[in-house]
């Protein structure tokens, strides 16, 4: 059986910079996120906090062009491309961490140092960090923007610690996942683009050895003095699973702290673990101000004895023991349209719908998924 509902989301921030001299900044920003009309089983707290400290932090600054920082206190953390730390910012309310970081570098290179650990939302009084010690995310990421011609690469290693999980034995223990890959990106001649990231991990469990990859690529292409300026693009997808075997080693990739709007479908149902995904997109751009969007997608499991996941890492739909009789997840159909008639407006509306696969239909309840929205947001 379906459930329908019907809901406005509201948020608003309210933001202070202060850079008192060059070397040295301040930046706090408080934000209230509300939900209204919606059924009350739903309200958590990704779509509901009330007026709260979303960022806070100090920067210092110090060299030619700024070339070494360091910044300590509450802030977003979004590297790349965020599939693998991110916020998101079309989320009611989005990921923020405690963080220190050193950012050293010049000249289009540069790598960020930095410790976090993520901040744990309330919906009705003040968040904190974790309150369980050992949560914590380390990392290096690197920008080196001048080592090919019309290209970024993104090297980096990241380190996630948490204090308690189970093993799929179900022993209790902490986990460290480590976590090294790039990101590659840029322009090729006439009028194409692309983008590549491989990520590996290793690590532990509790007592299972973790051994996972992930990995996509997209390609794209515009056509030149042609109007609507139309930009066609195709993407695979790929994140390990697990073979259900319970032999100690654990092959579903953690997709630490990733944000994934729009990625596998504008509904935001699914996250980059035991998947294989195929998209086709084409973007048209009628005016300046207007931007038209067409995306279907194509979604497998990776494993067929694994499950799939949702948008934030949780296991919603598991394989059978014996392991699915079919790996098709379903389609997913967007239409969406934004319009920037002005810097500070953007309005936008659209149109997601899941056609479930035999694998959902076999081992969930529901047959289709319909996700309609309207907004407009305002900027001063």
């Amino acid at each position: 059986e379906g459930a329908n509902d019907t809901y406005t989301l509201t948020r608003v921030r309210l933001g202070l910079d202060l850079e008192p001299a060059k070397w040295f900044h301040v930046y706090v920003q408080g934000q209230d996120s509300r939900v209204i009309a919606i059924d009350p089983s739903r309200t958590t707290s990704s779509v509901k906090n009330t007026f709260d400290l979303r960022q806070g932090y100090v920067e210092l600054m110090t060299g030619e062009n700024n070339w070494a920082s360091l910044q300590v206190g509450r802030t977003e953390l979004n590297l790349g491309n965020q599939r693998l730390v991110g916020g998101g910012d079309w989320g009611n309310v989005t990921r923020t961490f405690d963080v220190a970081k050193i950012g050293l570098g010049a000249g289009g290179n540069r790598v960020d140092i930095f410790a976090a650990t993520p901040v744990v939302i309330y919906t009705n009084r003040f968040d904190k960090f974790d309150s369980a010690p050992g949560q914590n995310l380390y990392g290096v990421y690197g920008t080196l923007g001048k080592l090919v011609s019309k290209a970024t690469i993104e090297p980096y290693l990241l380190w996630k610690t948490n204090p308690t999980v189970k093993s799929e034995l179900g022993l209790v223990g902490n986990a460290d996942i480590y976590t090294a890959g790039a990101l590659w990106f840029g322009t090729l001649p006439a009028g194409f683009d692309y983008t590549v990231e491989m990520a590996r991990q290793d690590g532990h469990l509790s007592s299972d050895a973790l051994d996972s990859w992930a990995g996509y690529g997209i390609a794209g292409y515009t056509l030149p003095k042609v109007p609507l300026h139309p930009h066609f693009s195709t993407e695979y997808t790929y994140a390990s699973g697990d073979s259900g075997k319970g032999d100690g080693k654990v092959g579903t990739f953690d997709q630490v702290y990733g944000a994934f709007h729009n990625v596998y479908g504008m509904s935001d149902l699914f996250g980059w673990r035991n998947i294989r995904h195929l998209r086709t997109s084409v973007d048209l751009k009628p005016s300046r101000t207007v931007k038209v969007t067409f995306d279907y997608h194509f979604l497998w499991l990776a494993n067929s004895h694994d499950g799939v996941y949702n948008a934030s890492g949780v296991l919603v739909v598991k394989a059978p023991v014996t392991g699915a009789l079919h790996n098709d997840i379903g389609h997913d159909a967007d239409f969406y349209v934004t319009y920037n008639p002005r810097p500070w407006l953007t309005v936008g509306t659209g149109w997601s719908y899941l056609f479930y696969g035999r694998f959902l239909k076999e081992n969930a309840t529901a047959l289709g998924s319909s996700y309609p929205w309207v907004f407009v947001t305002y900027r001063l």
